[in-house]
């Protein structure tokens, strides 16, 4: 290890020193990352990664004659503004003993305002957007590009707006340096994720000629699945956690509503007295940052989070995780179940399940976490395939729009942003046509200067709303934001009406509204017990992909297709009564265990009703309840046929998909292909069609 230690002649003090060693990713990851390749670290939270990376980019920028003295050389994207801002707590020292200026941007923050230009810069997708759309000189000089929690980014419309934003961060690097603005056109990437499947496809969505570093360390994984008895099981846990040593809990809920219930019915009664805390995405920041710091610095300490804490913000040693139902996708499992005792080889795990289903998910989802699979052979453990939402291409042209010197820009030009990182269009040049040309009629582009177009009345009015730097998909229900009667300060949002006079639940503690004001409310903290409301909760929205749903029927024992042709199904017929002759009999029901998660199984019964006249009463991510006539033959569609099928139920579908919110700006052949792309209709095919309903009739 001496020889690595001294690769790092500037950098080992302030990263490495008070570890004294380096861990497992750490030796494997700085050599290739310090050589200057681009790089996709994979390795479990809590092994190190963002030391094996920083400490050896930066080391190069030491050594680089390109850097420029005040000039933003490193930038570090991170998908929510808590990891930003705990990152600057957690390398604010180390680089402040390296004279290298750090900063920060999000909503939250405005980190170039400063004097003097950083050295690094940690922001979100949407902030580099901003920047790049009002300040592109600024990262001009940039060298290297950070990407963290990568899983959390990819397959989302965030994911597909950030491959965008990095192809115009190396157009503008290359425009820079022909104009002799910049030594050089290059620019290094690296990615971290502690969970994420092919890797090296993940990597080359984002930046071409990856290199995958992955640990082969594992934590064990020490265990229990219980039923969930609602409070008596909570109860009984924290009862025991004395004579277990257990001191500082992290319980993961899969509702906002369900984490201010439980985190207001143990402020008191419990081992952790008033040291109760609860965090989730709707709280104020301010709010968040005291029970991040609470929890963290707290000996013994109870915190009820949503997913806000599944990523790698710095809440101290987790002596036990708890799981108040299961989460979407083993991602998230492996991210919240690697937040506990991460300074120990063994990770302490309750999971409470509620219904078979859920006790079936936790297991498949253990056994992703020890052995890397759903089951012998699977793919797409989480999201399905990955499929490029082009609502993102309407965004980037509303935003890179302003990016330019006049505003104004060149269509033509402007399709090769929309490609892959080896220069593959990501969508047709015909489609990118038929965008243009609709965004044009509604009025978001007008024509400008020679064939260059400009903004248009639409666009001022997004522009007007702060809406063109992301493409989030928006709630049906805009949250209300309260306000403290008293302090006046800030206390978080709700998403559900509550009446002046009402109380309710926010941050674990009672309030009590008051007033409206400008669509604000004011609330004053009561200790007023009686009625208080927290909003819906259960266990959250929960669609598995068809790769999960198939692991799951095999937990539960689901009947199994005997042969590669069967369908399983099983017929009950109706209850009848011999004494009574004239008894109009209900028809039978037969249910068809298609194993292939909701979407499939939704536009497996349009394609039933649709082709063979079957009436589905009823349809989940496991099965098909069908009431009367089942086909005897086997099942015959083709892809052409589940396109129309699609294009047919284009709305109800698009709702089930994470579209991306300026979906709705695009033309509606263009809406449908992406849908289409999004189900694959061709695997949909491969899948039922040619296939029998066994055990039926």
């Amino acid at each position: 290890m001496y020889w690595l230690k001294d690769r790092l002649h500037h950098t080992w003090d302030a990263f490495f020193s008070r570890f004294g060693t380096f861990t497992d990713i750490q030796t494997r990851a700085i050599e290739p990352v310090f050589q200057g390749r681009n790089c996709f670290i994979v390795s479990p939270t809590a092994s190190g990664k963002t030391e094996a990376v920083l400490a050896p980019l930066i080391e190069r920028l030491f050594h680089s004659s390109a850097r420029t003295s005040h000039s933003l050389s490193l930038l570090y994207i991170v998908p929510t503004r808590a990891l930003a801002n705990d990152l600057e707590k957690r390398l604010i020292g180390p680089l402040e003993r390296l004279s290298f200026r750090l900063a920060v941007k999000t909503g939250d923050t405005h980190g170039l305002q400063q004097v003097k230009r950083p050295d690094m810069l940690i922001t979100t997708p949407e902030s580099l957007d901003s920047l790049l759309a009002s300040r592109p000189r600024s990262l001009v000089h940039l060298q290297a590009v950070v990407l963290d929690e990568l899983h959390a980014l990819d397959n989302t419309p965030r994911g597909d707006q950030l491959r965008l934003l990095l192809n115009r961060l190396r157009r503008l690097k290359q425009f820079a340096f022909e104009k002799g603005d910049a030594a050089t056109r290059e620019i290094q990437f690296c990615a971290m994720s502690a969970t994420v499947e092919n890797p090296i496809q993940v990597a080359e969505r984002y930046f071409a000629d990856s290199l995958v570093v992955a640990s082969t360390e594992r934590r064990e994984i020490k265990a229990e699945i219980l039923p969930f008895q609602g409070a008596d099981s909570l109860i009984e846990l924290f009862a025991s956690l004395q004579s277990q040593r257990r001191k500082k809990v992290l319980v993961f809920c899969e509702t906002k509503a369900e984490c201010e219930a439980w985190g207001h019915g143990f402020q008191q009664g419990t081992p952790f007295g008033d040291q109760v805390f609860v965090h989730h995405g709707s709280l104020d920041r301010e709010v968040r940052l005291r029970a991040e710091v609470g929890f963290s610095q707290t000996g013994a300490a109870l915190c009820f989070a949503t997913s806000t804490l599944e990523l790698g913000i710095d809440i101290g040693d987790v002596d036990l995780v708890v799981l108040i139902g299961p989460p979407e996708n083993s991602s998230a499992f492996l991210q919240r179940i690697g937040r506990g005792n991460r300074r120990t080889g063994q990770t302490n795990v309750i999971g409470y399940f509620r219904t078979e289903i859920e006790a079936a998910l936790f297991s498949v989802f253990l056994r992703v976490a020890t052995t890397g699979q759903l089951q012998p052979g699977s793919e797409e453990l989480d999201n399905g395939p990955y499929w490029f939402r082009p609502s993102v291409v309407v965004q980037q042209l509303c935003s890179y729009v302003k990016q330019t010197p006049f505003g104004e820009f060149d269509p033509e030009h402007s399709f090769s942003l929309v490609t892959q990182p080896h220069g593959n269009p990501l969508i047709s040049k015909t489609q990118f046509d038929l965008i243009i040309n609709h965004l044009l009629e509604n009025k978001i582009f007008v024509p400008g200067t020679d064939r260059l177009l400009k903004p248009g009345p639409e666009w001022e009015l997004l522009h007007e709303q702060r809406a063109i730097y992301s493409n989030l998909t928006l709630k049906l229900r805009e949250p209300v934001e309260v306000f403290n009667q008293i302090t006046g300060r800030r206390m978080g949002e709700i998403d559900f009406w509550v009446p002046i006079g009402e109380v309710f639940l926010l941050g674990g503690h009672t309030v009590r509204a008051i007033r409206f004001e400008r669509k604000r409310l004011f609330a004053e903290p009561t200790t007023d017990e009686a009625g208080w409301r927290a909003g819906a909760f259960g266990s959250g929205s929960r669609r598995m992909p068809p790769a999960l749903a198939a692991a799951v029927a095999q937990e539960l024992g689901l009947p199994q297709p005997a042969h590669i042709s069967d369908l399983p199904g099983v017929t009950v017929e109706p209850d009848t009564n011999p004494e009574v002759d004239d008894e109009i009999l209900p028809p039978s029901e037969t249910w068809v265990f298609h194993q292939a998660g909701e979407m499939y199984g939704v536009v497996l019964s349009w394609m039933l009703n649709e082709h063979f006249g079957v009436d589905v009463i009823e349809c989940t991510d496991l099965h098909l309840k069908i009431s009367g006539y089942v086909p005897t033959e086997p099942l015959a569609f083709t892809p052409a046929q589940v396109r129309t099928c699609l294009t047919r139920h284009r709305k109800h579908f698009q709702r089930r998909l994470d579209v991306g919110w300026f979906h709705r700006l695009l033309p509606v052949s263009v809406q449908t292909e992406a849908l289409v792309q999004a189900f694959d209709p061709e695997r949909f095919t491969r899948l039922f069609s040619g296939r029998r309903i066994s055990g039926a009739g």
